[in-house]
């Protein structure tokens, strides 16, 4: 039986968190010179859901979390999630920044801070926006 060639890839640890985090196989595979097929066997026979089945340490999604003075950011993997006063909202992607899919606000990282654009002003830093979603 043929061992699996990502298994011995030089670069597993990157490939296996690309995987995790929901990178589409095919982008893998460009990323890393590898064939399409062999990271789709690799997904198939070594990641499960969050952990690595080769492994004794699960690989975990990278999880970040930026703290404001009424807000709190967290990113896990591709994933950015708003937490305002009781409210959870997942934000979605949109070129360079995040957009809030219900109420169409805009927000963008940038270093340590986030930020929420406001028409007719710009970006915003959260932490000088008080009553956004009131």
């Amino acid at each position: 039986m043929r061992s699996c060639s990502i298994c011995t890839h030089s670069q597993l640890k990157a490939i296996n968190q690309d995987l995790i985090n929901g990178v589409p196989i095919r982008k893998v595979a460009e990323r890393y010179s590898l064939g399409h097929m062999a990271v789709q066997r690799h997904k198939a026979k070594h990641i499960v859901t969050n952990s690595i089945v080769t492994t004794n340490q699960p690989l975990q999604p990278i999880v970040t979390e930026y703290q404001g003075n009424h807000w709190k950011v967290r990113e896990e993997g591709r994933k950015v999630i708003l937490y305002f006063k009781d409210r959870v909202i997942p934000l979605i992607p949109i070129g360079d920044h995040y957009q809030d899919p219900k109420s169409k606000e805009e927000f963008k990282k940038e270093g340590e801070s986030w930020y929420l654009r406001i028409p007719y002003h710009g970006w915003v830093n959260l932490d000088n926006v008080f009553c956004f979603y009131e």
